[in-house]
């Protein structure tokens, strides 16, 4: 598959979208139905638990959703007190959902802020010399164009920020808010758009695509904590509450400490984005000559440049280890991918309807216990939502052994 292209599998209780770079997989979303949580983007009002202003936060509840928020520089508000705020990230490692008091639209042109007023110019606009068109500034928010309004058409812009001022002063002119979702985020298909602008969409749902790419043997693989670096050279990768770390390992190979170090920087920052890794991140590089750890910190910058969430590289501390933090926005890859039964059931209904397609026997998934049993409960209308237009019937069959939904290639009916 050339090129750098968006693939989509989405019916209605499930989407996903996997965004592909000359065939392998750099990045993946995926939202459902059964998930309560809003998503980053998403504008919410929120009623405060508790205050913290020594830890300079909020405890608030967003119907019955635990959630925090930094208390900043406002004055504080009461207990009790319902507030209009922005999720930043979803829950992860224990942790609540986060939050930004206030009303805020990320556009990859600019980001429009309720809670001020006024046109301003990103730090390297401003050091471009860019001059913004005539007529920009918004009525109910700060709009702060970013680098990529200095190549957008002036009209599209202007269009894009009267639509996000349009939108932020139907917000706050709300009557009396009660805790709930007000806009959701973007699902998960729009998501992959906005992070990935470059990647050409494939259009429609062609799941045929999704399987001839090999996604999901892609994150399967991308769970491992292992990845080959070729020419005998391994990284490890751990992931335990807290932090990431990466750990170069030559192995049997003949790879020499510069070209493994070397070798660790795209697979490091591929990682990050496909695995949804955020927070501090620390590499163990090998040992390097100053020379050589001056370029590999240089092009580690480098490699990171691109990534969504534009992580801020530290450099090489006194001991030796590489350091950088990745903001956080997305659970990571291994806790979306998490076999709940729920997860399981709808991975079960994604593979009979692969499965069924093109075929004239019905095939048969054979699935856990309790996977099964939410099919035919709660998931029961996920699971008629899910077959309705196939020509034949695809069956379920309790397995006590198996821990994920597999193709039965034996059963025949």
């Amino acid at each position: 598959m050339a090129g750098r292209v968006i693939l989509t599998d989405e019916w209605a209780y499930d989407r996903r979208a996997a965004v592909l770079d000359q065939g392998r997989l750099i990045a993946f979303f995926n939202d459902n139905a059964f998930d309560d949580t809003p998503r980053p983007g998403a504008v919410v009002a929120v009623r405060v638990a508790r205050v913290f202003p020594d830890r300079d936060r909020i405890s608030a509840d967003l119907d019955g959703i635990p959630a925090s928020l930094r208390l900043g520089r406002r004055q504080a508000p009461s207990p009790g007190q319902v507030i209009l705020a922005t999720v930043t990230a979803e829950p992860r490692e224990g942790k609540p959902l986060q939050l930004r008091q206030g009303c805020f639209i990320e556009h990859r042109w600019f980001l429009a802020d309720s809670t001020a007023g006024g046109l301003r110019l990103s730090q390297r606009l401003r050091q471009g010399g860019f001059t913004p068109p005539g007529g920009l500034e918004p009525s109910s928010c700060q709009i702060t164009l970013r680098l990529g309004a200095a190549s957008a058409p002036p009209d599209t812009l202007m269009e894009e920020i009267r639509i996000a001022d349009d939108r932020i002063r139907a917000i706050k002119a709300m009557p009396a808010l009660k805790p709930g979702v007000i806009e959701n985020g973007p699902d998960a298909i729009t998501t992959a758009r906005q992070a990935f602008p470059d990647a050409e969409p494939v259009p429609g749902d062609d799941s045929t695509a999704w399987l001839q790419a090999g996604v999901d043997e892609q994150l399967e693989a991308a769970l491992r904590p292992r990845v080959d670096l070729g020419g005998g050279g391994i990284l490890h990768v751990s992931t335990p509450p807290g932090a990431a770390v990466f750990d170069g390992d030559s192995g049997d190979g003949d790879m020499t400490l510069r070209a493994l170090a070397a070798a660790m920087v795209p697979a490091i920052a591929q990682a990050l984005v496909l695995r949804r890794i955020s927070g501090p991140v620390v590499a163990d590089f090998p040992r390097l000559n100053p020379a050589d750890r001056r370029a590999i910190g240089a092009n580690m910058v480098e490699a990171v440049e691109h990534d969504p969430l534009r992580p801020q590289c530290h450099g090489f501390e006194p001991g030796g280890l590489y350091t950088m933090t990745r903001p956080w926005r997305w659970r990571p890859l291994a806790d979306l991918m998490a076999g709940d039964d729920r997860r399981l059931g709808l991975d079960a209904l994604r593979l009979a309807r692969a499965a069924a397609g093109g075929h004239d026997m019905a095939p048969a998934i054979r699935v856990p216990a309790s996977v099964l049993a939410w099919l035919e409960g709660e998931g029961a209308a996920a699971r008629l939502a899910a077959l309705k237009s196939l020509a034949i019937s695809p069956r379920f069959l309790s397995d006590e052994v198996i821990s994920r939904p597999v193709r039965d290639e034996t059963a025949r009916s």
